[in-house]
């Protein structure tokens, strides 16, 4: 698996990820998003200095995107698997090797009570249960 800064040239790729209908059912956030209001939000995040994504390939093959805001202790970390690619042990490995990209932190992922894949990929990738804020489950990582 490599990494690559995503581009604005991703823009089109992770609004069908984002609006895919399992995806939005395991997201803390789930309404469908628009275009337009997709593209405002890439384009604010590809300009912001606090804010990183990522896209994870594989042989050149899109799978997986991860991103990381910056705050001032620690940074947040929100990945999506590639609707193709679920299943296959990909989220795992992605948030493995995708902490090493910016060591040094304590990361916070903030998932879904119900979401057990995700929280499964987190504690197999290292994270650790820190607490419950309604039906979100926060987990931690320090590299």
């Amino acid at each position: 698996m490599i990494f690559r800064l995503a581009t604005i040239n991703d823009a089109e790729l992770l609004f069908q990820w984002r609006n895919d209908p399992i995806t939005r059912t395991q997201s803390i956030k789930q309404d469908e998003i628009t275009w337009p209001t997709h593209l405002k939000w890439f384009k604010d995040s590809l300009n912001n200095k606090f804010r990183k994504i990522y896209i994870a390939e594989i042989d050149s093959e899109p799978v997986g995107t991860l991103r990381f805001d910056f705050g001032e202790k620690d940074v947040e970390l929100s990945w999506t698997v590639a609707p193709s690619h679920r299943g296959k042990g990909i989220g795992t490995v992605l948030l493995q090797e995708g902490t090493k990209l910016e060591s040094g932190f304590c990361f916070i992922a903030r998932i879904k009570g119900s979401n057990s894949a995700s929280i499964r990929m987190a504690e197999k990738a290292g994270f650790t249960f820190l607490k419950t804020e309604g039906d979100v489950s926060l987990f931690t990582k320090v590299v």
